[in-house]
């Protein structure tokens, strides 16, 4: 039965996640500033998202966080610690550790990745450039 006056846990955690979002370069930004944004006590937020998510409001803040901060790594040519800034991160040791321990890979080791994997792909639109030109010419390929 739905709670009169409240609404549902997802719509409530897509507005939280909503305003994470908003604020996700404010290193100050926490469990705090949430509630009072969207106008709930701190423990009822922390309640609603732990009994919806099973986790804690820091937990899903940091999560947003670092989801922010991974599709900067792999879509921009930001530096570890200037994407460390961009999502609300003083430190970028700091940032670096949360990243590891929540994506299992550093942020370095992702965009080494990333370029690896580029090249590869570039490697292969080269190959089929001269196939098809091949094609094309009636070459025999070699």
């Amino acid at each position: 039965m739905k709670r009169p006056g409240l609404r549902s846990d997802m719509e409530f955690v897509r507005s939280v996640v909503a305003a994470v979002r908003r604020h996700v370069a404010e290193p100050d930004f926490c469990t705090t500033t949430l509630a009072a944004e969207m106008g709930y006590s701190r423990m009822h937020v922390n309640r609603r998202i732990r009994a919806t998510l099973g986790c804690s409001t820091g937990d899903l803040i940091r999560l947003v966080r670092m989801q922010h901060a991974r599709r900067l790594l792999e879509q921009c040519d930001l530096t570890a610690s200037g994407v460390a800034h961009v999502v609300g991160f003083r430190s970028a040791s700091h940032f670096s550790r949360l990243f590891r321990d929540t994506w299992g890979i550093s942020p370095a080791d992702l965009r080494k990745q990333i370029r690896h994997y580029s090249d590869i792909h570039a490697g292969y639109l080269t190959q089929d450039r001269r196939t098809a030109q091949q094609i094309d010419n009636r070459e025999p390929i070699p």
